[in-house]
């Protein structure tokens, strides 16, 4: 993806449509982490103040054996 596509369609729609690719499986995981310096800069924090991480993996059905 190139970060340009429509999002006023789900993004499980655009991967399907667009990219042939259909979610079968996905994981998620949130963490507290200290914000990176570019993170911390645009939302006008403190260097060592904490932000919630999100780790997001989908599977496409046809490589799930």
């Amino acid at each position: 993806m190139t970060g340009n596509e429509d999002f006023s369609k789900p993004l499980y729609e655009i991967l399907e449509e667009k990219y042939k690719v259909r979610a079968s499986l996905s994981y998620e995981e949130l963490t507290a982490i200290k914000a990176p310096q570019h993170i911390y800069k645009k939302l006008n924090i403190a260097a060592d103040e904490p932000v919630l991480f999100r780790k997001r993996l989908v599977y496409d059905e046809s490589k799930i054996q």
